[in-house]
């Protein structure tokens, strides 16, 4: 195992093993595992250990252990998204609004105010690409149909920000295996335009849940007709070629 010690900090980063923790979770999403080695190292009091076991119990729904690591560490930021995740938006308010200002704080002190019937914090163009789709793929995952139906509800509001807005709910509903949604919102993405290679190349995913392979097909050229070098597109054509 290699060990180093940063200069001016007498902390020692096991980074073979951090990176074994990391892949446990965001990778093999064997999240017992992750945490048994966590709470067998020697530095597992390390901030950035901890980080990644509330990560590990927040992927598990173990919301509440998630919380109380959250709470030690001051993260207002995510100690206010688990209490979200767990539906007591007014504690996650609070929380939020302790967090340090940035594009993640904004968007989602914007989302849980809605709850609370206030539009008084706006997201950006930006934020919406970059938080969208995160949020709403955790609310699929988690089964978390009042937020899911909420997202639903302000999606026209979000398109006009954001007119990617329909892309990256139709993502997120077939990467949970909602093809059915995921068609609707397709179709309302093109709408908008048809000059997306990546609309095509989910589309050709889309089809091919209905097993049909020459749609599938069809739209992959189409998306390399726009986009020739659309790698997505040309690996997926050249498995089912």
């Amino acid at each position: 195992m290699l060990y180093i010690k940063l200069k001016n900090n007498d902390k020692i980063y096991a980074m073979d093993e951090y990176y074994k923790i990391e892949n446990l979770i965001y990778k093999d999403k064997k999240f017992d595992e992750a945490i048994r080695t966590i709470e067998l190292s020697k530095i597992s009091e390390q901030k950035n250990y901890m980080l990644l076991k509330a990560t590990a119990y927040t992927e598990k729904n173990e919301l509440e252990q998630a919380a109380k690591i959250y709470e030690k560490l001051n993260d207002f930021y995510n100690l206010g998204y688990c209490y979200f995740l767990m539906n007591k938006i007014d504690l996650a308010i609070e929380f939020f609004k302790k967090a340090p200002p940035s594009p993640a704080q904004n968007w989602n002190l914007f989302f849980a105010e809605i709850f609370k019937g206030r539009v008084n914090i706006t997201p950006t163009y930006l934020q919406i690409r970059a938080f969208l789709e995160r949020d709403f793929d955790k609310f699929l995952k988690l089964n978390l149909s009042f937020y899911i139906q909420k997202i639903i509800d302000i999606s026209e509001y979000l398109f006009e920000i954001n007119p990617e807005t329909n892309k990256f709910i139709a993502r997120a509903f077939l990467n949970n295996d909602y093809p059915e949604y995921a068609k609707e919102y397709l179709d309302r993405a093109f709408d908008f335009t048809t000059k997306d290679a990546e609309l095509y190349y989910l589309l050709a995913k889309y089809y091919c849940t209905q097993n049909q392979m020459e749609k599938v097909k069809e739209n992959l050229k189409e998306a390399l007709r726009l986009s020739d070098n659309y790698v997505p597109a040309k690996i997926m054509l050249e498995k089912i070629s």
